[in-house]
Protein backbone atom coordinates (compact mmCIF):
# COMPACT_ATOMS: atom_id res chain seq x y z
CA UNK A 1 0.00 0.00 0.00
CA UNK A 2 2.86 2.12 0.67
CA UNK A 3 6.57 2.06 -0.79
CA UNK A 4 8.75 4.22 2.17
CA UNK A 5 11.49 6.04 0.42
CA UNK A 6 15.16 7.17 1.22
CA UNK A 7 13.54 10.86 2.08
CA UNK A 8 10.75 9.48 4.79
CA UNK A 9 13.61 7.81 6.04
CA UNK A 10 16.40 10.70 6.07
CA UNK A 11 13.17 13.35 6.92
CA UNK A 12 12.28 11.50 9.88
CA UNK A 13 8.81 10.96 8.07
CA UNK A 14 5.89 10.49 10.97
CA UNK A 15 3.04 8.08 10.02
CA UNK A 16 -0.73 7.96 12.02
CA UNK A 17 -0.17 4.17 11.13
CA UNK A 18 3.64 3.49 12.73
CA UNK A 19 3.98 0.01 14.03
CA UNK A 20 7.80 0.12 14.09
CA UNK A 21 11.11 2.17 14.64
CA UNK A 22 14.53 2.05 13.51
CA UNK A 23 17.45 4.38 15.13
CA UNK A 24 15.36 6.93 14.04
CA UNK A 25 12.92 6.23 11.22
CA UNK A 26 9.40 5.58 11.27
CA UNK A 27 7.57 2.34 9.30
CA UNK A 28 3.70 2.67 8.50
CA UNK A 29 1.30 -0.30 8.59
CA UNK A 30 0.88 0.01 5.12
CA UNK A 31 4.02 -0.95 4.14
CA UNK A 32 3.30 -4.39 5.42
CA UNK A 33 0.42 -4.50 3.36
CA UNK A 34 1.06 -5.85 -0.41
CA UNK A 35 -1.04 -3.87 -3.16
CA UNK A 36 -4.02 -6.03 -4.06
CA UNK A 37 -3.25 -8.78 -1.87
CA UNK A 38 -5.29 -8.78 1.39
CA UNK A 39 -4.64 -11.82 3.72
CA UNK A 40 -0.64 -11.03 3.54
CA UNK A 41 1.87 -8.98 5.36
CA UNK A 42 5.32 -8.70 4.31
CA UNK A 43 7.83 -7.66 7.56
CA UNK A 44 11.36 -7.20 7.33
CA UNK A 45 13.63 -6.70 4.50
CA UNK A 46 10.77 -7.57 2.40
CA UNK A 47 8.43 -4.48 3.50
CA UNK A 48 7.55 -2.42 0.56
CA UNK A 49 10.52 0.36 0.28
CA UNK A 50 12.56 1.42 -2.28
CA UNK A 51 15.88 0.08 -2.90
CA UNK A 52 17.90 3.23 -1.51
CA UNK A 53 15.73 3.33 1.79
CA UNK A 54 16.25 -0.78 2.13
CA UNK A 55 20.19 -0.44 2.63
CA UNK A 56 19.13 1.94 5.69
CA UNK A 57 16.54 0.35 7.22
CA UNK A 58 17.51 -3.66 6.54
CA UNK A 59 18.62 -3.51 9.93
CA UNK A 60 17.76 -6.50 12.57
CA UNK A 61 15.94 -4.61 15.54
CA UNK A 62 13.88 -2.60 12.84
CA UNK A 63 13.02 -5.97 11.48
CA UNK A 64 12.50 -7.65 14.12
CA UNK A 65 10.15 -4.64 15.21
CA UNK A 66 7.75 -5.04 12.13
CA UNK A 67 8.10 -9.10 12.93
CA UNK A 68 6.66 -8.51 15.97
CA UNK A 69 3.78 -5.76 14.25
CA UNK A 70 2.96 -8.55 11.99
CA UNK A 71 1.75 -11.21 14.56
CA UNK A 72 -0.24 -8.75 16.58
CA UNK A 73 -2.13 -7.19 13.89
CA UNK A 74 -2.47 -11.28 12.47
CA UNK A 75 -4.08 -12.24 15.41
CA UNK A 76 -6.37 -9.05 15.83
CA UNK A 77 -7.26 -9.94 12.68
CA UNK A 78 -7.82 -13.72 13.87
CA UNK A 79 -9.74 -12.40 16.68
CA UNK A 80 -12.10 -9.86 14.61
CA UNK A 81 -12.80 -11.97 11.83
CA UNK A 82 -11.43 -9.62 9.60
CA UNK A 83 -8.15 -9.31 6.82
CA UNK A 84 -5.23 -8.14 7.83
CA UNK A 85 -5.99 -5.09 5.55
CA UNK A 86 -8.99 -4.15 7.42
CA UNK A 87 -7.47 -4.33 11.01
CA UNK A 88 -7.32 -1.59 13.94
CA UNK A 89 -4.10 0.14 13.48
CA UNK A 90 -4.94 2.21 16.60
CA UNK A 91 -5.12 -1.48 18.19
CA UNK A 92 -1.95 -2.91 16.76
CA UNK A 93 -0.48 0.14 18.27
CA UNK A 94 -1.97 -0.19 21.70
CA UNK A 95 -1.23 -4.26 22.22
CA UNK A 96 2.26 -3.11 21.00
CA UNK A 97 3.00 -0.49 23.59
CA UNK A 98 1.14 -3.06 26.22
CA UNK A 99 4.42 -5.43 25.32
CA UNK A 100 6.60 -2.60 26.16
CA UNK A 101 7.29 -1.69 22.65
CA UNK A 102 7.37 2.06 21.04
CA UNK A 103 5.42 1.73 17.70
CA UNK A 104 6.64 5.30 16.84
CA UNK A 105 3.11 7.03 16.87
CA UNK A 106 3.16 8.91 19.92
CA UNK A 107 5.10 12.27 20.36
CA UNK A 108 7.83 12.28 23.46
CA UNK A 109 8.60 9.17 23.98
CA UNK A 110 12.06 7.33 22.52
CA UNK A 111 10.98 8.47 19.38
CA UNK A 112 12.81 11.70 19.80
CA UNK A 113 16.44 9.95 19.63
CA UNK A 114 18.48 13.06 18.11
CA UNK A 115 16.84 15.85 20.74
CA UNK A 116 17.55 13.42 23.47
CA UNK A 117 21.51 12.64 22.42
CA UNK A 118 21.91 16.64 22.08
CA UNK A 119 20.46 17.23 25.38
CA UNK A 120 23.06 14.66 26.80
CA UNK A 121 25.98 15.79 24.67
CA UNK A 122 25.64 19.47 25.82
CA UNK A 123 25.27 18.26 30.09
CA UNK A 124 27.60 19.85 32.10
CA UNK A 125 28.38 16.40 33.81
CA UNK A 126 31.86 15.66 33.96
CA UNK A 127 33.41 12.49 32.79
CA UNK A 128 35.49 10.44 35.34
CA UNK A 129 38.89 9.33 33.26
CA UNK A 130 40.34 6.34 33.98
Amino acid sequence: EYIMTKQDLQQRTKFADSIARGRDYYMPYRGLLPRKIDSLLVAGRHYSVTSQAQKISREIPPCMAMGEAAGVAAALAINANVVVRNVDVAAVQKALRAQGCDPGDQSGRNADVPELARALATSDAVLETV
